[in-house]
């Protein structure tokens, strides 16, 4: 075969470990992350900077390569959790130019804009490849062991979580994840394998220079991403020897013009451009089913913690600007019972959810369970003191199934996070079967009754409410906070929520429930509290308040 071919085809093969790593980032987790190219370029110089300068082997090297782009990676986590959407892209392409920069300025480390050269070659157990011929069978199996180190961290439990990190992440944090240490581990798994890349880079050609590692490199790698499918592994595999291969095609045909070179990048873009329109989703679409397993472990059930602690909130105070939200506001769910908040609209009622819940500190007051203060805590973190919420706009990971939304939310599992994969990583796919046959009770429990292995975002709404209650009960909680769960559904799903209400109840659950629908509040007969204007103003039965025509006529507009 053609030695210029043998070429592309080395090339081919690290630029689909390049995609393979930056699609478990952009793809699967959702961070739109343009630096890639910055980390392939560190991991190029630290390789060969402690190759060439202070005559490592190439092995301690690659590892060396690979635990710096890895931390950086992480470092360059920290800020980009602070902001969001194309401030995100901003972030990493100033990443991205801080970094070339001083690939091209360091001249005593990394030769400057000329590069840095010679560097040593590989010696991999034995073998010393120096021609393309030689790295081929190395850079086959360093892409074989990337893929299926990257399949099986996105089939795992904490593969799951990136693609809810994508999908949700405020609806992540309120099943008990730390999103933080998430953003902080897929950057850094991300940066590993560009650093992997680069090490393999310097030895394979035996020069890096800055041009490698440029704007241009990341637009590449990320365009080998989109072609392949977002969240589709293969596909940027697939979509990388296409692209590599693209070009070297079209120098092979004689156009006969003095611009040839620039015709052949003009057909190059527009064959881009035409396939994406024809097909924005990539070759191949990212794969949602899952079926639960046959083997049925212990039923997740909500009674599985201790309830025997009260939530409470003591004279909680809350501002936004100039309007107060809550005002000096007490309230107290004890184990097995049934509170309503009631009031009209712009009460409080949400306000005082979030705060229960941790998604907002309050100005005043604190929160309690029992002896714990749970005031400043992160959301993932009360809800690991058994605090579990739904939201009112369901916040399902649209694009996971319905066992995979519920499967997020069970705890204990091995493999939620990548330390315990690697310490598990037998256990962490064995549990897999009873993971989704417990996610498949808990939705025989709400009475879910479509499509298990269908993306949630093709559901009806009803049925996304009875996931985002499974999802719920995933969580085992103690106290349970319900956010208008009959709204923007029919009478039937009103009798079910009754239903699944009264079972948490006598199962020792304390139930909290912001709700509009009055019928559904008389049904569950429990403790209600009267909101209006930040404030706490009547609190009793249900039947006394629903009893009581003043109160409804003077603060729900009820005659």
């Amino acid at each position: 075969m053609n030695s210029i071919w043998i070429d592309v085809a080395n090339r081919g093969l690290m630029f689909a470990m390049l995609a393979v790593g930056a699609n478990v980032l952009l793809g699967v987790a959702g961070q739109l992350s343009l630096a890639t190219a910055a980390f392939f370029g560190i991991g190029s110089y630290t390789s060969a900077v402690l190759t060439a300068d202070h005559g490592w082997g190439f092995l301690p090297a690659t590892l060396a390569a690979i635990a710096v782009s890895s931390l950086l990676g992480a470092v360059l986590a920290l800020p980009v959790r602070r902001v969001q959407g194309e401030y995100v892209v901003l972030l990493t392409l100033a990443f991205l130019s801080v970094v070339n920069r001083l690939e091209s300025s360091w001249i005593d480390l990394t030769g400057g804009a000329t590069g840095k050269f010679p560097i040593p070659g590989a010696w991999v157990f034995g073998l010393e490849p120096r021609t393309p011929w030689g790295f081929l069978p190395v850079n086959v199996v360093l892409l074989v062991i990337v893929v299926v180190v990257c399949l099986a961290v996105v089939e795992s439990p904490y593969g799951r979580i990136l693609k809810g990190l994508r999908d949700e992440p405020t609806a992540l944090s309120a099943v008990g994840v730390n999103t933080f240490r998430t953003q902080l581990s897929v950057f850094a798994l991300s940066a590993g394998v560009a650093g992997l890349v680069g090490s393999v880079w310097s030895a394979y050609f035996a020069f890096v220079a800055p041009t490698a590692f440029n704007l241009d490199q990341t637009i590449f790698i990320a365009a080998i991403v989109v072609l392949g499918g977002m969240g589709n592994l293969w596909g940027s595999v697939i979509a990388a020897f296409v692209l590599v291969a693209i070009p070297q095609m079209l120098k092979s045909v004689d156009l006969g013009a003095d611009h040839s070179a620039q015709i052949q990048q003009i057909v190059y873009g527009a064959a881009l451009v035409g396939f994406m329109l024809l097909r924005p989703q990539g070759l191949f679409r990212e794969r949602v089913a899952e079926r639960g397993g046959s083997d049925v472990g212990p039923v997740v059930g909500v009674s599985s913690r201790e309830a025997s602690a009260p939530l409470e909130a003591r004279q909680v105070g809350k501002d936004f600007g100039g309007v107060r939200a809550l005002d000096e506001v007490s309230i107290e769910l004890a184990p097995g019972s049934i509170t309503a908040l009631i009031g009209p609209n712009g009460a409080g009622k949400t306000t005082l959810f979030n705060v229960l819940a941790g998604a907002l500190a309050p100005d005043r007051g604190s929160v309690w369970m029992a002896e714990r203060e749970l005031t400043g805590l992160r959301v993932d973190q009360v809800v690991g003191h058994g605090v579990a919420r739904s939201f009112q706009d369901v916040r399902l990971f649209g694009s996971m199934s319905a066992l995979g939304n519920v499967a997020v939310g069970i705890g204990g599992q091995v493999g939620t996070t990548l330390r315990g994969i690697l310490r598990h990583p037998v256990r962490t796919f064995r549990q897999r079967g009873v993971v989704l046959a417990e996610a498949g009770a808990i939705l025989d429990r709400v009475g879910f009754v479509a499509d298990r292995s269908c993306p949630v975002a093709d559901l009806g709404y009803g049925e996304q409410k009875l996931v985002a209650l499974a999802r719920v009960l995933a969580v085992r909680p103690t106290i349970v906070l319900l956010d208008e769960p009959s709204s923007g559904t029919d009478s039937s799903w009103v009798a079910l929520v009754v239903e699944t209400i009264r079972d948490l109840a006598a199962a020792g659950t304390a139930v909290c429930i912001v709700e509009h629908n009055l019928d559904l509040i008389r049904e569950l007969d429990g403790t209600a509290y009267l909101l209006d204007e930040a404030r706490i103003v009547a609190r009793g039965s249900v039947a006394e308040l629903m009893g009581d025509r003043r109160l409804l006529e003077t603060y729900l507009g009820i005659k």
